[in-house]
């Protein structure tokens, strides 16, 4: 293990001065810093954040405990964050919890451990709400994402409720009735299914709860949304989650069902596939959520808003409109 002695040896100068070297705002030369960072390349070293830490007491670590670490809707969550975290001189320490409160507290836990100055989870039950207070109390920055579980820790959640009352407003607008919207068992979704029976209700359309499906205990997604199309026959569908919205893909391409012509789709996270495959989707504004995430954290850190008084924001999601759902009123006449 290569130590700061060693890369001080080999730049030729004093511990203290190699240390100085890897301090953002202490007083060394740039060639003296530049020196010492030629050092450390050639011997593969990296500085101990940690380490540096628990001396300033300052570690300038932030955990982020995520719940779907194959969602790319989180990946781009951790660049919007990382990204901005580096201009700041922190460093983002990655958990993954999958919806797991027990995991959650492990993960939690452990930036707690590390010293870490803030952290971002995304609570699905407040079953560590003991753990979520200490942390607090301990001053270090909590901030909960899209699920306002905590009253006492600040958020930044997203109008799910908003987006799938668009998405069906939009539906209903191009004369669709039977919309089928998949869904799984989540806080948010909850919102989802809302939406979705509000904007039902406010075209005067009955709300037929067949048609608001569970899948997260589904072992054959694609096989079960054929088996839906089959049952119901909807004319649209609406995936509120972004694996299902493959599945819906993939099973219309089984059951030979043409997007738009045969059935329309609408997909809540515009990430990735919606736009190569021309998929109207629901779009969240992701780097707005990690940038705003950054912002709240420092703030908290250098205290510079209430303490007293937690921090809300909510987001609200657009319609990015493409060619998946096809006018079929002239049909219903």
């Amino acid at each position: 293990m290569v130590t700061l002695n060693d890369i001080a040896k080999k730049a030729g100068v004093s511990t203290s001065t190699a240390s100085r070297a890897f301090q953002e705002n202490a007083s060394i030369s740039q060639q003296m810093r530049d020196r010492v960072y030629q050092a450390a390349k050639e011997l593969n070293y990296t500085p101990n954040l940690l380490a540096r830490g628990l001396k300033s007491n300052r570690s300038h670590l932030i955990g982020l405990d995520i719940c779907d670490i194959e969602n790319p809707f989180y990946s781009l969550i951790i660049k919007a964050m990382e990204d901005e975290l580096k201009k700041l001189g922190y460093q983002l320490v990655l958990s993954y919890s999958n919806g797991d409160c027990r995991e959650e507290r492990k993960n939690l836990e452990l930036f707690m451990g590390m010293q870490a100055m803030g952290v971002v989870f995304m609570p699905t039950s407040s079953k560590n709400r003991n753990l979520v207070s200490l942390m607090t109390k301990r001053g270090m920055a909590m901030l909960q994402l899209f699920n306002k579980v905590y009253d006492f820790v600040d958020t930044i959640s997203i109008m799910d409720d908003r987006g799938t009352q668009r998405a069906t407003r939009h539906l209903i607008t191009n004369g669709h009735r039977k919309i089928l919207l998949l869904n799984v068992t989540t806080p948010y979704s909850t919102d989802r299914a809302d939406g979705y029976r509000k904007a039902m209700e406010e075209a005067s359309l009955p709300v037929d709860e067949r048609y608001i499906v569970a899948m997260d205990r589904v072992s054959d997604p694609c096989g079960r949304i054929q088996e839906l199309i089959d049952e119901l026959h909807p004319t649209a569908i609406i995936s509120g989650v972004y694996f299902l919205g493959k599945n819906v893909v993939r099973a219309c391409r089984k059951m030979n069902l043409q997007i738009p012509r045969d059935i329309s789709m609408i997909t809540i996270d515009d990430v990735e596939w919606p736009e190569l495959l021309d998929i109207t989707a629901v779009a969240q504004p992701i780097e707005y959520v990690g940038m705003s995430a950054v912002r709240i954290l420092m703030d908290r850190i250098n205290g510079t808003i209430d303490s007293r008084q937690p921090v809300a924001i909510s987001v609200d999601p657009e319609m990015q409109i493409r060619k998946s759902v096809q006018n079929i009123r002239k049909q219903n006449r």
